[in-house]
Formats: C-alpha cells, sequence, structure tokens
C-alpha cells in the first residue's frame, strides 16, 4: 500500500522550509540582516543578507590583506516602515546599479523568485518520489518505502 503525501517526511520537510522562507521574506520587509564569514574589514569573504524583500549573496575574491583573521559575523538593523515594494522585479535598476565597492561580486535574488524556484524543485521531488513509490512492489526485497 503506497503511503499518502500528508504522511511523507519529505513532504513536511518541505513545508517547513517553505515556512521558513516565508518568515524570512516577512522579516526583510524591515530588518536588513547580514551573515559573513571573513575579514570583517571587507578583505576577502562571503555574505549573505537580506532586505527590502531582496536576498543578496556578496563575496569578495581580492586577496586578503597582511592581518587577515577570518571569522563568523553577524548582524541585524531595525529598519522601521519603509516605502519598497513586497514583490520588487526580478531584474531592477537598483540591484544593478549596486552601491558596493568594484572589487566586490554581488548576486540578488527577490524573496518571492527564490519562493517559486523551491516550489519548482519540490514539487518535480515530489511526482518523481511518487511515481517511484508507485513501481515499488510490496513484499519484494528491497521495496520498503522511503521518504
Amino acid at each position: 500500500m503506497i503511503r499518502h503525501l500528508h504522511r511523507s517526511k519529505s513532504f513536511w520537510l518541505g513545508v517547513l522550509v517553505l515556512i521558513f522562507l516565508g518568515w524570512s521574506w516577512q522579516r526583510s520587509i524591515h530588518f536588513y540582516e547580514v551573515i559573513s564569514y571573513g575579514e570583517a574589514s571587507g578583505g576577502r569573504g562571503l555574505s549573505l543578507s537580506q532586505r527590502d524583500s531582496i536576498l543578496i549573496a556578496t563575496w569578495v575574491p581580492d586577496k586578503a590583506p597582511a592581518g587577515f583573521s577570518p571569522g563568523f559575523h553577524r548582524f541585524g538593523i531595525f529598519l522601521g516602515e519603509r516605502d519598497k515594494p513586497t514583490f520588487p522585479a526580478l531584474f531592477s535598476e537598483e540591484m544593478l546599479t549596486g552601491k558596493l565597492p568594484p572589487s566586490f561580486r554581488s548576486f540578488y535574488l527577490p524573496h518571492w523568485f527564490v519562493m517559486l524556484l523551491f516550489l519548482f524543485g519540490w514539487t518535480i521531488f515530489l511526482i518523481l518520489r511518487g511515481q517511484r513509490m508507485k513501481r515499488i512492489e510490496p513484499g519484494t526485497p528491497g521495496s520498503t518505502p522511503c521518504s
């Protein structure tokens, strides 16, 4: 007998990821948050941030200064009420011009697009998993259903 979708661990894990992405999107409307690894003074490093309903990945490929001491850093700033769209355009002029130094490389994605990408991949995964589960015959070796 095939398990129902609501009894699948894969389904509930995906629901939790969607809830987290929605919470993150809501939080990005009022907060600017950054988590980074690298030199705090702008040397070589990687950071992930969110603000104004946009996710931003930034990295600095330049050589590190002589006193480079990598570490994890996290901070957040409350921005208050802002006049920014909840559904920003996928490729807006503001994103393309950026306000970062030329040595920084960055990549922008709106939260709504990240959620759509996840939904698309998760749906395909669940469909393929359902088809695989239908092919498994009960009682044969190796036919234990997995999530």
